[in-house]
Order: structure tokens, then sequence, then C-alpha cells
């Protein structure tokens, strides 16, 4: 459904409307389509071509109603469109985040993405969801944010940042503590479109992933750099990806089987906690990835530096067949066969 939230008369004289656009809706103006389809959405879209080509894809998936509670709050200068923000939460985990972030360059310096994020927080804040997590490299952003009641997750003045309902936690760091407990996985099952929220923000912002953790992958695996790609290339048939939970009920982890690239990837992300259960996420994997792609093998590959995947292999009680020296940006490229 799509909603006026507010009109405004700009300085220079412009009409400024702010919309917000919940899906999922089976009657998406095509107009928006359009312009979310159209729009490159960074400054140096040379560097991020597989990252937009993503974020079309996701958006696609969601219009048909793939999504979980998505949101789009649109900003429109006389008529043309001028910002947007993405923002989603999943009722099933209670995480949220918001991400393409983006001010046409023609209508910048004024003020509209202010116009954008306040409504924006203000439906996260009465949704009932836990965490609402975002990440930012600019100190202007950055600021906006913190206006906006939300708080860095680690230091400084930049990087990744969350909002917290009180009454869930009082930062980041005693929410993590309470949903990674030391507690074992119990539950092993096929990744769907919200465990985004997840992996790619709150498993990712926790602190062996900041501290000890390599967390992009190695070798081929470079192609799929987080759980939102991993999970449309799934979504294309290219293969599978499985979540493991805890008792708590929160995803400690995830792997996937791919073919990307003319090769057979396979790859996880893990917390410590749930490293002793690889096996069982690995088997989910191989046998959901054997099942689409019969007698194809799959392959492993890791940084000789990374340690938590070498542990993870360990656990699995796998070997590594094959060493190419210097193939990783930060060491030697083990490789090991899967199946």
């Amino acid at each position: 459904m799509l909603e006026i939230l507010s009109e405004k008369k700009l300085p220079s004289g412009e009409r400024l409307t702010v919309s917000r656009l919940s899906l999922p809706d089976e009657h998406v103006p095509e107009r928006i389509v359009r312009y979310l389809m159209a729009s490159l959405g960074y400054d140096k879209w040379w560097s991020a071509v597989s990252d937009l080509a993503y974020w079309r894809l996701y958006f696609r998936r969601v219009f048909a109603g793939e999504g979980a509670q998505d949101r789009l709050y649109l900003a429109e200068v006389n008529g043309a469109f001028a910002g947007r923000i993405w923002a989603a939460w999943s009722p099933r985990s209670g995480y949220g985040n918001f991400g393409n972030v983006f001010t046409e360059p023609e209508f910048r310096r004024r003020g509209i993405m202010n116009e954008l994020l306040t409504p924006c927080v203000e439906d996260f804040a009465s949704s009932g969801a836990k965490t609402f997590c975002c990440a930012t490299g600019n100190p202007v952003a950055a600021a906006a944010y913190r206006k906006q009641g939300f708080q860095m997750i680690w230091c400084g003045e930049t990087g990744p940042m969350c909002w917290i309902d009180p009454a869930v936690a009082k930062n980041f760091q005693e929410l993590e503590e309470r949903c990674f407990d030391g507690t074992p996985v119990r539950t092993v099952r096929e990744g769907c479109i919200e465990d985004q929220f997840a992996c790619d923000k709150f498993l990712a912002y926790t602190a062996p992933f900041r501290d000890r953790y390599n967390y992009l992958p190695a070798g081929p695996g470079c192609a799929v750099n987080c759980y939102m790609n991993a999970m449309m290339e799934a979504a294309n048939g290219s293969g599978t990806v499985q979540v493991a939970e805890n008792a708590n009920g929160t995803v400690t982890g995830y792997a996937y089987a791919l073919k990307v690239c003319r090769q057979n990837i396979f790859d996880l992300r893990l917390h410590p906690d749930a490293i002793p259960d690889t096996p069982r996420l690995l088997d989910a994997v191989k046998t959901a990835f054997q099942a689409k792609f019969p007698g194809e093998p799959l392959y492993w590959h890791c940084s000789g530096t990374d340690s938590f995947r070498r542990d993870a292999m360990t656990a699995a009680g796998l070997k590594p067949e094959a060493r190419i020296p210097g193939a990783a940006d930060n060491g030697d490229l083990y490789i090991c066969r899967i199946c």
C-alpha cells in the first residue's frame, strides 16, 4: 500500500512529497518499480555492479510478495524521485535493518534524507521488533542516525550502528551476550529471505566478527559476500542456503552451496559457539545440493590465515586436499572437496 506521509514546500519553492510503500503489495505502482530498477544507488557504481544486481533482484522478489515486513520510504520533488530508504524487519527474529539509502545527486543538500529517516525510525519503534541495524562510513550520516536514537555498536564516529528497544536491552552488547550464551544448535533448516536480518547485520556485528573473524570468503566464494546475495542465488535455482539456530532461537550461522561463476562453491559464516555443530550444517547443505545437482562435486576454499574456517573444517572432519601459495589476499588458499 502506498501512502503519502507528508508534503511541504522547500526553500527553493519546489514541492517535496514523502511516501511510504508497505510490502508485500499486489499493486506496486509501475513508476516505483521502474525507478528502483533504473536508479544506480551508488556514486561509484562501477565498483558495485554485483551489489546493484542483487538489490534489483531483491526488490523484484519483494514486489512478488517474498519479503518480510518491508518498507520503502520515497521522496519526490515536483513529481521526480529524489531519494529513498529501504527498511525491513523479521517477525520471526525481531531483527531489522535499513539500507539502499540514497539521495539522487541533483537533490542533495536539501534535507531530504532527514525527511525520510524520521518516519522510517518511527515505524520501526512501533513495530514490536527488537533491534534496527545499519552501517555508515559517513560521519554526517552517522550524526543524523544518532539524533534518531541510534548508538554505535563498536566505537568511533562511523561504522555499525543500531537502535534497540529499551525494553529488550540497553545496548547491543547486552543483547549479544544474551543471545550467544553457549547454547548448542537446536535446529538446522533451510534459509529464508528474512534471515538476512539475523545474518547480515546482527550476527555480523557481534564481537567475534569484529575482533577475530575473517568475515569474507576466499577464492571463488568471493563472488558471494553476504547472506542476502547467497539467498538470491539460491532462490534462482543455483543451490541452497541453510541456517543454524540455537535453543534461544538465535541464528548462530549459515552455510551455502551454490553454482556461481561456473564453480560449485561452499562457504559458511559461524559464531564460535556454533563451530562444534559444523557437521550438521555441512550435512544439510550437502544433502540439499546433491538433491539439486546429483553427482556434482562441491568445493570449500579457505585462506590459510582464517583460523575460524579452519577450525570449522576440523570440526567437520575435513582436510584440505590442495594448497595454492599466495592465492588468497592474506595468505595461501586451501581447497577442500566436500563431495
